[in-house]
């Protein structure tokens, strides 16, 4: 029976045979020769030379554009598609773009000349530009669409590419139009992501589905299958037992089908097995002050995990009460972990969050707001840690209006140290001059030697880092020692755009700022925040008096989205956490960067009190 290779085979045998054919050069040519007459039986003449590699294959589907075209357009696009694929199997994603660009540009009209769009959109996913990728693969799938049987990896990529763009509705969306014809090993990828995706959904984006139809139906199972778990959860069982009869309809995968089977036969919780389990170490009886901060914390986390209850997800809550002490906080997340809970929120405190993080225990920690996070410990996290971003934003910031000089005034505690330490990297690297950094001892109450220190090196900038609570006495004195009256810009850390710092301090103090803050609350531009405000006080039937709440509640919901997508243990969460990207919490979008949970940071301009952002 004859055999037909296909392209994709017939092009890697080609690169192989060519790539060694002109690595051999003129000299291995003879030597090959030469090593073959030696060895020839004798009275036989030389070996004949090597036929040259066959040409690329030219390449099947439909044209970008109708048009005429020669034979020569043909092998010039095959040689062209043929040249990209192999930059891109070489881990050279520029080189392959351009390659696939050149073919659309000059050689749209050929037949084939669609998969550059294929190539381009690869290339283009390889190197992070996931918004043109998207482009370009719905250009792709617009074309090839008479064509179902090409389809199947294309949709993988498109599907996601708006996962990794934080658009898990989309993601769903687009796997459902996988054609029946796709290869098999593509359905059951896409039936996986479904699965993933699904758990990851809210319910109300579950019921836009409800009655949606998709290239092949047993792809809808997974989303019915998690719609009818929800709705069982929360006490709807007729209308679980209904979607799961659906379910059933769609010829579901086996996968699917236990799931199906347990809400049928009411065996949900057996399947399931015990709710997962979230700790919390708050400080419920310390001082009066942490107390507060405590109980604000836990207001947060109740209302996340009452969210997703509603959803028909729920999770048991642990809180342990660690008093504000270090040692009992690693005592306490010692016996959680005993217990088999697999991630904590807390300590509140840098002390408690280091001590606790050094038992070497196995739950994932993530602090609300400690804002020095241990180095060297994964799985430790905090959503208000010091990241170089914010200060790195400030010393982009100046250099770009101009100014080379700066001095640095800054606190001497951890946070504020490490604040300085990333704004001076960024600023020196950018070109610019660190001309003086001046401290101070936390307590301290007298500032007139700072002040004149900083006077006597005339920079063009003075970055001020600050803890938030010491602003009411060091703002006032940069004033009354006639900083201010220098001709320079004066640039705040994140302290300055605390909701408290702008309530309590004089605006004469505070106006003209340029500050960083990564925490979208302060802004009124951020629509998260007024839900959750609006969420707050509906469930408490009060009103909102302190943002700290929103802290708490992001950092359930960063747990509650772990365990949505099926993590249980301390390294799934962590590993559902590391892909994390553009999160829409309360108190701004949240990311993974560097093994480090931040918050994308804006830049803005304190005035009256009021946070302006600098790009509006």
């Amino acid at each position: 029976m004859e055999r037909r290779m296909t392209g994709r085979v017939a092009r890697e045998l080609h690169w192989m045979a060519r790539t060694a054919y002109e690595r051999m050069g003129r000299g291995g040519v003879v030597l090959t020769l030469l090593l073959a007459a030696a060895c020839a039986p004798l009275g036989t003449g030389p070996p004949a030379e090597p036929a040259p590699p066959p040409p690329p294959e030219a390449p099947a589907g439909p044209a970008i554009v109708d048009g005429d075209y020669s034979a020569e357009d043909e092998a010039r696009l095959a040689d062209l598609l043929d040249d990209g694929e192999r930059a891109l199997e070489a881990e050279a994603p520029d080189r392959a773009l351009d390659i696939a660009r050149e073919a659309e540009a000059n050689l749209a009209h050929v037949p084939g000349s669609a998969e550059s769009l294929w190539l381009q959109a690869r290339a283009l996913h390889t190197l992070e530009a996931r918004e043109e990728a998207r482009v370009t693969l719905e250009s792709y799938l617009g074309i090839i669409g008479s064509e179902p049987e090409r389809a199947g990896a294309p949709i993988l990529l498109l599907g996601q590419l708006h996962a990794d763009m934080g658009d898990r509705f989309e993601a769903v969306r687009v796997l459902l139009e996988m054609p029946g014809e796709a290869d098999p090993a593509a359905l059951t990828e896409a039936l996986e992501r479904l699965r993933e995706s699904g758990r990851a959904l809210d319910r109300q984006d579950l019921e836009r589905f409800r009655d949606a139809h998709a290239g092949t139906p047993r792809l809808l199972a997974p989303i019915w299958n998690e719609l009818a778990l929800r709705l069982h959860l929360r006490g709807d069982e007729g209308d679980a037992r209904s979607l799961a009869e659906r379910v059933r309809g769609v010829d579901p995968a086996d996968e699917d089908l236990e799931l199906t089977s347990a809400i049928l036969e009411s065996r949900v919780e057996e399947f399931l097995g015990p709710a997962p389990v979230l700790g919390a170490l708050l400080p419920s009886s310390g001082s009066p002050s942490l107390q507060q901060f405590a109980a604000w914390i836990q207001e947060g986390v109740e209302l996340a995990l009452e969210e997703a209850r509603r959803d028909g997800f729920v999770i048991r809550l642990e809180i342990r009460d660690d008093e504000g002490d270090p040692a009992r906080s690693a005592s306490l997340f010692g016996a959680l972990a005993t217990e088999g809970v697999p991630a904590v929120l807390g300590p509140l405190t840098d002390a408690g969050l280091r001590s606790a993080a050094e038992s070497r225990r196995d739950p994932l920690l993530l602090s609300p707001t400690a804002r020095v996070v241990p180095e060297g410990m994964p799985g430790v996290f905090s959503l208000t840690g010091v990241a170089p971003e914010g200060p790195g934003a400030l010393a982009r910031h100046a250099l770009s209006q101009g100014l080379r000089s700066a001095a640095i005034f800054h606190a001497r505690n951890p946070q504020s140290e490490l604040e300085a330490r990333y704004f001076r990297r960024a600023f020196e690297d950018g070109g610019g001059r660190i001309v003086r950094t001046v401290t101070y001892a936390p307590g301290t109450t007298n500032f007139q030697g700072p002040m004149h220190e900083i006077r006597s090196a005339a920079p063009a900038a003075l970055a001020l880092f600050l803890p938030p609570e010491e602003l009411p006495v060091v703002a006032p004195q940069i004033t009354y020692f006639g900083v201010d009256d220098l001709d320079i810009q004066f640039l705040g850390g994140e302290g300055w755009t605390e909701a408290e710092v702008l309530r309590t301090v004089d605006p004469r103090h505070t106006d003209g700022i340029v500050a960083v803050t990564g925490r979208d609350d302060v802004l009124a531009s951020n629509g998260a925040y007024r839900d959750f405000v609006r969420a707050y006080e509906d469930h408490f039937q009060r009103t909102l008096r302190s943002p700290t709440p929103a802290l708490g509640y992001d950092a359930a919901r960063l747990v509650v989205e772990a365990y949505r997508r099926g993590a249980r243990s301390p390294a799934e969460i962590r590993d559902v956490l590391e892909g994390l990207r553009d999160f829409p919490g309360a108190t701004g979008r949240i990311s993974m960067e560097d093994g480090r949970l931040v918050r994308e940071h804006r830049l803005v301009r304190i005035e009256n009190r009021q946070l302006v952002p600098l790009d509006h």
